[in-house]
């Protein structure tokens, strides 16, 4: 007696022959038939499946004439199936040894009509299945592959692929899943399933088409969950599904719109709702702009208060300024530290975006964010002649004291001393 039967629909996938038989023959459940649909292929993806398979019996190949797509491949597969369940496979992925195996035996031993593995170690989003809501709560997508089906139940209802449509594979696993309760899920063995450059949903010029598809495939999943009278909570999780697996083309507003329009929600993301969408921009453009204008005065202001900033050596040292019209302070903050100048010899803005990278991808004057930042976050700076100053420890934060005792550990140690020291005197005395 067969036990389970594997089909495989291939299409021009001679160079991945060699993986599907090297997964296919080392299955170690010995009661298993193989079914390959070779659906119309125009290179050598047949004569080497006939040279490499001609003398074990497990294997069935069926040759079509002509392309007819992998659902027609796979319902001529279910016709020719002999076993007690029916399990899917595409030539490209992979499975342990004793994948069909396992699944048999934790399948007949619990009398299931489905079970459910795993597929790239994902983990299954619920435990176990215990109401009408948690079968549909249960499916990550419309996969058929990771499922082994009982072949008597695919005959009592007859349940088959919707030939002809993208993405019926959600239609065939929706229709096993509303009609039985008897489906255990298991963490394993696991399923790697792999998406090729050359796949369905990449190729460009079929994309029309499936958009298409999908909303035809939507429009029948609907009709099928009012024929079968799903519960409120049922009917809410099935909905759920039909996003999480459907959903596609996040950019093609049309689409977007007729698939939840269908769906009978509203359109994911929202507009913005009290004012022209145009007219919103501008503001936030006004905003922003104001913002700059303003931080840039404020900046100016702060360095030239400093004493960091000398305005009589910046311009002995840079003449070219004077006939700018504008301050020494304001050319410093906008110009004269991109252009490699110093505010002052007691400040080394080269050298400080030097030592610290972040403030350099900030893009931001090293002196202003030493001003505003840097001396609270226990930075240090060097003078031009290459003297390092270092804060006062004291003053610092708590995240500035930690700063500073990761960044310059043989200062911190020394202030450390000094203090031990000043404790020391002060008991002897």
């Amino acid at each position: 007696m067969i036990k389970v039967s594997v089909i495989i629909p291939i299409y021009n996938r001679e160079k991945w022959v060699k993986n599907l038989l090297d997964n296919l023959l080392a299955q170690t459940l010995p009661e298993i038939e193989f079914i390959i649909i070779d659906d119309g292929s125009t290179d050598n993806t047949f004569t080497l499946l006939k040279q490499k398979t001609q003398k074990d019996i497990r294997f069935h190949l069926i040759k079509n004439a002509e392309n007819k797509g992998p659902y027609q491949a796979r319902n001529l597969g279910l016709k020719q199936a002999k076993g007690e369940y029916i399990g899917f496979f595409d030539c490209d992925d992979k499975i342990p040894q004793d994948y069909f195996q396992s699944l048999y035996e934790q399948a007949a031993s619990a009398q299931a009509d489905i079970i459910y593995a795993m597929y790239n170690n994902e983990p299954h989003r619920i435990a176990k299945i215990q109401t009408e809501a948690d079968k549909f709560k249960a499916l990550k997508n419309g996969a058929i592959w990771d499922k082994l089906y009982k072949r008597t139940y695919l005959n009592a209802h007859k349940i088959c692929f919707t030939e002809g449509l993208y993405t019926a594979d959600n239609l065939f696993v929706l229709k096993t899943f509303l009609q039985t309760d008897k489906i255990i899920l298991t963490p394993t063995p696991n399923y790697e399933y792999t998406v090729q450059e050359d796949s369905i949903g990449k190729d460009v010029s079929k994309k029309a088409k499936r958009k298409k598809d999908i909303i035809e495939v939507l429009k029948k999943a609907l009709a099928l969950k009012t024929e079968f009278h799903l519960s409120a909570e049922a009917s809410e999780e099935y909905q759920k599904f039909l996003q999480r697996s459907l959903k596609d083309y996040p950019n093609d507003k049309h689409f977007q719109t007729q698939f939840y329009k269908i769906l009978g929600l509203k359109k994911e993301p929202q507009k913005e709702p009290t004012m022209k969408l145009a007219l919103l921009k501008l503001m936030r453009l006004t905003h922003l702009l104001n913002k700059k204008k303003y931080n840039d005065k404020r900046y100016v202001e702060l360095v030239n208060a400093s004493p960091l900033f000398d305005t009589k050596w910046y311009l002995a040292n840079n003449p070219d300024v004077k006939s700018r019209k504008m301050s020494a302070a304001k050319h410093y903050v906008k110009y004269g530290w991109k252009e490699g100048r110093n505010p002052s010899p007691k400040f080394d803005g080269n050298q400080y975006l030097a030592d610290y990278p972040d403030v350099m991808a900030n893009t931001m004057c090293p002196l202003v964010h030493y001003l505003i930042c840097g001396s609270k976050e226990g930075r240090c700076y060097n003078s031009v002649t290459g003297e390092m100053t270092c804060p006062n420890v004291d003053e610092l934060g708590l995240l500035g004291k930690l700063r500073y005792a990761l960044e310059y550990p043989l200062h911190l140690q020394e202030e450390c001393d000094r203090l031990k020291n000043e404790i020391r005197m002060l008991k002897q005395s």
